[in-house]
């Protein structure tokens, strides 16, 4: 529960009645720090996650001809939005 907010500062009471002070920039000092995480656990697994079949699935556009070459994967992308949406869906829960 939100009980004073002044100069970027919130004073958070949670249900127990112990008070907590939480600014913006901690809060965005966590989602830098999971991103750097993140990327450094992809970079870690850029070997296996570049066997998969991801961007030649079936449905992934692919025109190739001299001179030109477009590709639209739509199948991954729609894989890929579904994956992040449930992980979003589980750590809202």
């Amino acid at each position: 529960m939100l009980s004073s907010s002044r100069g970027g500062t919130a004073q958070v009471v949670d249900f127990t009645g112990h008070c907590r002070y939480h600014t913006r920039s901690s809060v965005m000092n966590r989602v830098l720090i999971t991103l750097g995480a993140a990327l450094i656990v992809l970079g870690a697994a850029w070997s296996w996650i570049r066997r998969l079949p991801l961007f030649r699935l079936p449905g992934d556009i692919i025109v190739d001809r001299p001179d030109f070459k477009f590709f639209l994967p739509l199948t991954t992308m729609v894989l890929i939005s579904a994956a992040i949406s449930l992980i979003a869906w589980i750590l809202r829960k």
